[in-house]
Formats: C-alpha cells, sequence, structure tokens
C-alpha cells in the first residue's frame, strides 16, 4: 500500500475562518500562520486586530467558507461575537447537510474548563446578532483539537494534515471494506444518485476489492462457446477533515487498454474553488502510474441544450435581479428538469477543463452520438431501457496513440458497452444468447451510422459557452455533478 494521496493544488482553494475572542489573540495568531504556511486561505476574525476593521461582513465570509474553526476558551464561550459568528456557520452547515462548513473547535490552554473547574461542553451560540436567547452547541459532535494537552497527537501538524483534501484509491492506499463506511463515501452516493441509477454499496466493495481485480474471467455462452475479459476497477473518494465530498469509479478493460469513468461526481457545496478539477486531476495522474501504459480514458456524458442553458440562467438571473440585496430570496429552478439540464452542462465544462475531448462529426461539429443498451438484462422490452449518450476522451499522457479517431471511437464504444456492460451482465443473464445479440447489434448500428472520415476529436464547448458558465458561477447556487 502507499502512502495517502493528498490534493496538493487544492489547498489554496479552500477557506478558513478562525473565530475568537480577543483574549485568545496568541492561539488564533499561531493557528493562522500555521495554516497559511500550509498553503490555506485563511479569514481571521478579531476585534481588537487593525485589520479586522477592514472586514465590511463576517457574515458572508463564514457562509462561503469551507472550514470554520473556533477557539474555545472561558472567554470566547462569554463572547457574543464568537456566539453569533458560530451560529452563522452552525446555520449554514445545517442548511448544506452538514457539509459546508466543517466545523473545528479548537481548545485554547487551560480551556477544557471553566474557572469553577466545570468543563465546556456545550458552547452556546446565537441565531441571531439580535438574539436574546443563546442555543448550545455540543463539543462533542466533532472531533476537537487540544494542542496543550495533547501536543502530540492534537499538533498543529496533525490538525493540518486532517484539513488537506486527500485521495483515496481501493487497491491502492486502502483494502478495507470498513473504510468505505467510516468515510461516509456511500452516504455522499445516495445523496448525489437517485435511486434508479445506483448500485448496491455490497456490489461496489465485492467488484472493487475482490472481483474485477484484472484476472481474466470465463463467461459460457453457450456450450462451446466461451467468453473472456478482464477488468480492473478501482474507486475512488475525495475527503476533506475524514469525511467523503467526491468519489468516482474507474475501470480498466484490458482487451482495448482503455479505462472507464463512471459515477464520478463531487458535492455541490465543494463544487467550487477548483476542488472539483483538482480531484479529476488528481485521480487521473495516480491512475497513470497504477495501470502504465494503457491508451485513454473514456467517459460518457448526457446530452444537453445549449439553448436550454442560455434559458435556464437568464430565468435564475431574472430571480437575482427581482430580489436583490439582502432581501434577495433563494434562487430556484422552474423544475428538476432544469436542475439536471445545467448538472450535465457543468460535467462536460468539468471534463473539458481537464483536457478531456468529444469525439465529433466533422461536418456538423456536433458531438457523435452513442446508445446504451439495456443494462438489465431481465427486463421485457430492452428497447424502452436503451439511453443516448456523447463519448470523452482523455489521452494517457505518459504514452502516445498511434491510432486514427474513427477507430479509437470504435475502441472506445467496444470497450464500454461489450467488454465492461455486456460481458459482466451475460453472468447474471438468464438469455445471455439473446442480450450477446442484441448489444452486439447496437454496438455495429452505432459505428456503421459514422463515416470514419468525418470522426475528429475536439472541444464542443466555445468561447459563448464559456460565458454561460461564468454567468451561473455568478449565480452562486451550489450543485452536485
Amino acid at each position: 500500500m502507499v502512502e495517502q494521496i493528498v490534493v496538493k493544488s487544492a489547498r489554496k482553494h479552500l477557506s478558513i475562518f478562525i473565530s475568537y475572542s480577543h483574549f485568545d489573540n496568541a492561539v488564533a495568531i499561531q493557528l493562522r500562520n500555521n495554516l497559511e504556511s500550509a498553503g490555506f486561505n485563511v479569514v481571521e476574525y478579531g476585534r481588537d486586530l487593525a485589520f479586522s476593521a477592514k472586514i465590511e461582513s463576517f457574515n458572508d465570509k463564514i457562509v462561503r467558507c469551507d472550514f470554520f474553526i473556533f477557539v474555545v476558551s472561558e472567554q470566547s464561550a462569554d463572547s457574543r461575537a464568537v456566539q453569533c459568528e458560530l451560529g452563522v456557520a452552525v446555520r449554514q452547515s445545517r442548511a448544506n447537510r452538514g457539509y459546508l462548513p466543517l466545523i473545528i473547535p479548537i481548545y485554547a490552554p487551560n480551556a477544557g474548563r471553566r474557572a469553577d473547574g466545570s468543563r465546556i461542553e456545550f458552547f452556546p451560540y446565537l441565531e441571531s446578532a439580535d438574539s436574546s436567547f443563546s442555543e448550545a452547541y455540543p463539543l462533542a459532535l466533532v472531533r476537537g483539537w487540544d494542542n496543550f494537552q495533547n501536543p502530540s497527537i492534537d499538533s498543529y501538524e496533525n490538525l493540518i494534515n486532517q484539513l488537506l483534501p486527500k485521495l483515496y484509491i481501493s487497491n491502492y492506499n486502502f483494502d478495507d471494506e470498513s473504510f468505505f463506511y467510516e468515510t461516509g463515501v456511500f452516504d455522499l452516493y445516495n445523496d448525489l444518485f437517485p435511486g434508479r441509477e445506483q448500485d448496491n454499496p455490497r456490489d461496489i466493495v465485492r467488484w472493487v476489492l475482490n472481483e474485477d481485480i484484472g484476472a481474466v474471467r470465463d463467461i459460457e455462452l453457450c456450450p462451446g462457446r466461451i467468453l473472456t475479459y478482464s477488468l480492473d476497477s478501482r474507486y475512488c473518494i475525495l475527503s476533506l477533515a475524514g469525511r467523503a465530498v467526491g468519489l468516482g469509479f474507474f475501470t480498466l478493460e484490458k482487451k482495448n487498454n482503455l479505462v472507464f469513468g463512471n459515477y464520478i461526481a463531487i458535492q455541490e457545496h465543494w463544487r467550487a474553488g477548483e476542488l472539483a478539477k483538482s480531484f479529476l486531476k488528481a485521480a487521473i495522474a495516480e491512475f497513470q502510474k497504477i495501470y502504465g501504459k494503457f491508451n485513454g480514458f473514456v467517459f460518457e456524458v448526457e446530452l444537453f441544450d445549449k439553448y436550454e442553458i442560455e434559458r435556464i440562467i437568464q430565468y435564475l438571473e431574472r430571480q437575482k435581479e427581482e430580489f436583490p440585496g439582502p432581501n434577495r430570496k433563494k434562487l430556484e429552478f422552474m423544475d428538476e428538469k432544469d436542475s439536471i439540464e445545467i448538472r450535465k452542462f457543468l460535467r462536460v465544462y468539468w471534463y473539458e477543463s481537464i483536457g478531456c475531448r468529444f469525439f465529433m462529426d466533422r461536418d456538423s461539429n456536433t458531438p457523435l452520438e452513442s446508445r446504451s443498451p439495456c443494462l438489465d438484462p431481465h427486463a421485457d422490452n430492452w428497447v424502452e431501457g436503451e439511453d443516448k449518450f456523447w463519448i470523452m476522451w482523455k489521452s494517457n499522457d505518459s504514452i502516445s496513440v498511434h491510432v486514427d479517431d474513427y477507430s479509437l471511437w470504435a475502441q472506445s464504444i467496444e470497450s464500454i458497452y461489450i467488454e465492461i456492460l455486456a460481458k459482466s451482465l451475460l453472468e447474471i443473464s438468464t438469455k445471455k444468447i439473446e442480450y450477446w445479440n442484441y448489444v452486439n447489434d447496437i454496438v455495429s448500428s452505432i459505428l456503421n451510422s459514422v463515416k470514419p472520415e468525418c470522426v475528429c476529436r475536439a472541444s464542443y464547448l466555445r468561447r459563448r459557452d464559456e460565458d454561460l458558465f461564468r454567468r451561473w458561477v455568478n449565480l452562486r447556487m451550489p450543485l452536485a455533478i
């Protein structure tokens, strides 16, 4: 097993808000210096510090931060300012289902107890700045850090290591089933994908730890006819402060020597700040180490309409204009279909930002469509279970592939639909020959529908689409992709 993989390029995009009483200046400044030296973006809000007067709105900074750290002491527990700041963080974290910001207590010297000897177990916070009644935040709810009582375990070095975004890959730097559940990655999986699209977590664990591990497997299609295939699947987990915020499923298909990326997503409140791009780039870089000389990565993406993206963003911008400033209401999509359409656009933007390109039709200058076979071999009507996708390609930067674009596209289609999906599903099918012929007919029809000389690899998004993305970002609507 290798050491943990730190996604170094992401740390400068992670912001940390430090809340504290002016009595705890020394602790806060030491903490800030350590965090900034490690490359984090730190917002320190101390009322006795000169630069604090320049901060126009701590509320907005807390809402937008990734980590909220508050220094625990008898003085800070009695500070209305700290209570108010913690209240903002608690409300925002609840609204984001506990994902953002992640709340972390840091204990000042002798902060574990009040002057009367009682331990600070509940930290008071205010629901609003003008509130006269404080709520109680249970400190046992989250991992606290006490560098003074436990200098070896709760050192600043260990705290920084905990905050750094980390990438974990099954059968590479973890091989224990319990690790999936410790990180909460399946909770994230349930949160990001609708039930109809999900695989059973037990199946995922079985595939990546025990079955799809590179061995050659045989399937008896019919008496006397054996099919073989070989898959090596890996599950990626992006973790912050011990909690999964991103995931991905990658499979090396050995016949065509391609890596298929599937179920790749990041929690919506961590989508901004380049973390998504850093995660995917780091995963691809590690797979180039793990798999060596494979040809490239292939991804399925859902079709979307650029004119629909324009319409949806205009609709949301009108809402924003209608309720400007502090009276602005939460922006809402017209319906769920609109949110799904935006997700498709963001996913393509994400993939293109790391160098993925579409297989395109030269004549129409649009992505080539593929048709996914039904993924339920037991279904009565397979045609009803089919779906359309575009295929994207990312070269393996460590090697040069001297193959024409049509051949790469054909290999990608065969790899996804025959070698990975069909052969895996044949093992559970009761109609093996019928299903096998059905999938092969679909693949043949896809490949025969395109003239080889018309296939090229290119970006689909243009300068106008870059403007659409900037307009989307300005709306500041978190959305998982």
